[in-house]
C-alpha cells in the first residue's frame, strides 16, 4: 500500500471520528503545553541564577569589621577568632583586607569628637591634626633618584575606589600577607596573571601598587618597567620614611577593583599600595582600618547561612534583626539572597509540578491510545476484513497517532510562544533581568515526548485478527 494511500486512509478514519478526535487533540495539546512551560520556567529562573551569581559574584560575601588599633601581632589570632565565629562551610573563602597606620592614632582618637557625629571633611581634618595620618598631599614615592608627588588627582564621575581627589584625600596602604587571600578566586577564577603585571609578594620586603596610583603620582613607567625597581614612601608632614626601600614585585591593573569593590560594597577597600612588612617595619604599625570578608561559592549556599531569611521575606523580621554575629550584609547582598531564597522556594514547587507533569503525560497518553484503540476497532475489523495487510493496518494506526500528535504540537507551540511573550515581559519588569528563549531544551523535551508516544503507541497498534473478529 502506498505511503499517500495510507495517509488519506489515516485522514479519513479521523474526520470519521471528529469529536473523539478533537477531545484527544485538546488532551494531548494541554499535556505538551503544560511540561514545555514547565521546561520554559525552569530554565529561565536557572539562566537567571547562573546570570546573577555571575554579575554579583563580587557581593557574594559576609564581612566582619576588623577593630581599628588591632595590633598586627594579633590580627592573625582576631581573623582566627572571626573564622570561628561564623562556622564557615565548605567552599567558602576567607579574605581579610587591612589599612595599616602607625602606631599610637587609634589612642589619639580619644581627644577628638566623635567621627559618627562629623561629616567626612571634618572627620579628615580631625584625622589631618593627629598628624600621622596618610594623605594624598604629605605622601611622595620615591624612585632612586626620581621623586613623585601627586598631581592628577580624579574627581566625580568616577569608581568608588578613585579616592585620590585632592591633598587632604586619606592615602591608604595596605597589608599584604600571604595567609590572608588578597584575590580570592571566588571572584578571580584563575585571571591573577591577566590583572597582575609581576607578581605577588613572595617575601617581606616588597609590595603591591595599582594603576591608579602611578596615574595620580604621574608614574610614566609601564608597568612591567616599574617590577623589580625600589620604592621608599615617603611622609613629607614628619619628615621621615614611612616604608624604606621596598621592591615592587607586582603591579595590579584597575580591573582587580572593578570586580573585587562596587558601589554597593559596605566595607569598601581602595588600599592602593599593599605593603609586604618586614618585621621591624610591622611593629611600628596597627589597624587603621579592615574586614574580614568571606566569599560563598553561590548565593545558595549563602542564603542557607542567613538566619531568619525565610521570616524576613513573610514580613515577620525586620532585615536588621538579621544575626549579624554571624557577617554583616550588603543590601544588594541581601537582595540577592532573597532572590534565592524565593527561587529556591519556587524551585520545589516547580519540582512538584514536573512530577505531576509527567505523570499527567503518561496516563493521558496510556488513556488516548487506549480510547484511540477502542474506537478504531470496527474500522480495524473492516479492514482485516476486505484483507488488508497486518503491517499496513499498523502503518495506519501510527499514521493517525502522528497527525494527532503534530497537531496538537503546533497548538501546543502557538500557546507556548503566547505564554513566554507574557512571561518575558513579567521577568523583565520584576526581576531586571531579560530571559533568552531556551530553545535546545525545549527541542530535546519536545523529541523526548514524541518519542516516548511513539514507543507506547507500538503495542497498540497491533491489533490482531482475532480481537477485530470479535471471537
Amino acid at each position: 500500500m502506498k505511503r499517500s494511500d495510507r495517509l488519506k486512509t489515516a485522514m479519513q478514519n479521523l474526520r470519521a471520528g471528529k469529536r473523539s478526535v478533537i477531545r484527544m487533540v485538546i488532551g494531548i495539546t494541554i499535556v505538551i503545553f503544560f511540561i514545555l512551560s514547565y521546561i520554559l520556567v525552569l530554565q529561565v529562573f536557572e539562566n537567571y541564577q547562573t546570570s546573577t551569581e555571575e554579575k554579583m559574584k563580587s557581593l557574594c560575601y559576609r564581612f566582619l569589621d576588623i577593630e581599628e588599633g588591632t595590633s598586627l601581632d594579633v590580627l592573625a589570632e582576631r581573623v582566627q577568632e572571626g573564622l570561628e565565629r561564623i562556622q564557615y562551610p565548605s567552599g567558602v573563602m576567607p579574605t581579610v583586607l587591612v589599612s595599616i597606620q602607625p602606631v599610637g592614632c587609634h589612642e589619639a582618637q580619644g581627644s577628638i569628637a566623635d567621627p559618627k557625629e562629623m561629616d567626612y571633611l571634618q572627620y579628615v581634618m580631625s584625622l589631618l591634626r593627629r598628624g600621622a595620618v596618610y594623605t594624598a598631599g604629605n605622601v611622595q614615592l620615591d624612585l632612586g633618584d626620581i621623586t613623585y608627588e601627586a598631581k592628577n588627582y580624579t574627581h566625580w564621575n568616577r569608581p568608588r575606589y578613585k579616592d585620590l581627589m585632592s591633598d587632604s584625600s586619606l592615602f591608604r596602604i595596605g597589608l599584604y600577607d600571604p595567609r590572608y587571600n588578597l584575590l580570592p578566586e571566588r571572584i578571580f577564577d584563575g585571571a591573577e596573571e591577566a590583572l597582575l603585571a609581576g607578581s605577588l609578594p613572595e617575601s617581606p620586603g616588597e609590595l603591591l601598587v595599582d594603576e591608579y596610583l602611578l596615574t595620580v603620582y604621574n608614574v610614566e613607567m609601564v608597568p612591567q618597567e616599574l617590577v623589580g625597581k625600589t620604592i621608599t614612601i615617603y611622609n613629607k608632614a614628619e619628615g621621615k620614611a614611612v616604608l624604606r626601600e621596598y621592591r615592587v614585585s607586582g603591579v595590579l591593573k584597575n580591573e582587580v577593583w572593578d570586580r573585587r569593590e562596587s558601589d554597593d560594597t559596605y566595607d569598601l577597600h581602595s588600599e592602593h599600595i599593599c605593603a609586604y612588612l618586614r618585621e621591624e617595619d610591622a611593629a611600628g604599625f596597627e589597624v587603621s582600618s579592615g574586614s574580614l570578608r568571606y566569599y560563598y561559592p553561590t548565593y545558595g549556599a549563602l542564603t542557607k547561612n542567613i538566619d531568619n531569611i525565610g521570616a524576613l521575606m513573610m514580613n515577620q523580621v525586620e532585615w536588621t534583626e538579621l544575626d549579624a554575629s554571624t557577617g554583616m550584609l550588603s543590601d544588594v547582598t541581601l537582595e540577592v539572597a532573597s532572590y534565592h531564597w524565593v527561587l529556591s522556594q519556587a524551585g520545589r514547587f516547580l519540582c512538584i509540578l514536573g512530577g505531576v507533569a509527567i505523570m499527567a503525560a503518561i496516563g493521558s497518553a496510556g488513556y488516548l491510545l487506549y480510547f484511540y484503540r477502542g474506537r478504531s476497532r470496527k474500522f480495524y475489523t473492516m479492514l482485516d476484513s476486505i484483507g488488508m495487510r497486518r503491517k499496513d493496518r499498523m502503518r495506519i494506526c501510527r499514521s493517525e497517532i502522528l497527525l494527532i500528535m503534530g497537531i496538537s504540537t503546533v497548538m501546543a507551540i502557538y500557546l507556548l510562544l503566547m505564554f513566554w511573550f507574557i512571561f518575558r515581559y513579567v521577568i523583565h519588569n520584576a526581576m531586571h533581568f531579560t530571559p533568552a528563549f531556551p530553545m535546545l531544551p525545549l527541542l530535546l523535551t519536545l523529541i523526548m515526548i514524541w518519542s516516548g508516544i511513539l514507543l507506547l503507541s507500538a503495542p497498540f497498534s497491533r491489533f490482531r485478527p482475532v480481537e477485530l473478529s470479535g471471537q
